[in-house]
């Protein structure tokens, strides 16, 4: 299954520890602008902020992001 995770704050951070571990979970896509990829230590794909959301290549997506941000990501995934 590839998955795609929207925010790494305090949920993201626990989902994404989650999927690591499960052995069904072949890829994560990280997508967080508030990220440095630089900095950031993380076995999944973290996605560039300009590049495009990859809704086909992914079977889940999971959304832990502001509320503020939550409801639309959730609409266009449903709708993917």
């Amino acid at each position: 299954m590839n998955c795609l995770l929207f925010g790494y704050g305090y949920m993201g951070k626990i989902r994404y520890q989650v999927l690591r571990r499960h052995p069904e979970v072949r890829r994560i896509t990280l997508v967080d602008p508030e990220i440095d990829p630089r900095s950031a230590e993380l076995d999944g794909i973290l996605l560039p902020r300009e590049a495009p959301i990859p809704w086909e290549e992914h079977d889940a997506v999971f959304i832990c992001t502001p509320n503020h941000v939550t409801a639309p990501l959730c609409i266009e995934g449903l709708r993917r």
